[in-house]
């Protein structure tokens, strides 16, 4: 697989984040009519960034690669030192809201792992740098 083709498979899988996390965002607030457009929004605007960032990436540009590689790092890091604090918070106290809450998180850690492990691979470095 070419790194072009890796680009958009990750672009793609951004997209499928951003529906998924919007149901799971109807499904926690209630199926009301303002938590139905603000997740249409929250959906939309996802969409909207991951589709221009993919973009970014698609026109070879070495800086974009590095700024999201960084960011990707960043979320990464950050987010899973969020999800092992609440991970130890539910020994004080369970909750199946928290559980869900972190079944979300550790779902946007692996994103951003694997965004980093595509912007890490040899084919996208070539691509990005060519």
């Amino acid at each position: 697989m070419s790194g072009k083709e890796k680009i958009e498979k990750l672009t793609r899988g951004w997209y499928g984040y951003a529906v998924f996390s919007a149901l799971v965002s109807v499904l926690t607030n209630g199926i009301g009519v303002f938590s139905i457009i603000a997740a249409a929004f929250g959906a939309l605007l996802s969409i909207v960034i991951a589709y221009a960032l993919g973009r970014w990436l698609l026109s070879r540009s070495s800086f974009a690669r590095f700024a999201l590689l960084v960011l990707s790092g960043i979320g990464t890091i950050a987010g899973a030192y969020g999800t092992g604090k609440m991970a130890l918070g539910l020994f004080d106290s369970f909750s199946l809201a928290a559980l869900g809450t972190i079944g979300m998180t550790s779902i946007a850690v692996f994103m951003n792992f694997r965004t980093a492990r595509t912007l890490l691979d040899k084919d996208v470095k070539a691509f990005c740098n060519g």
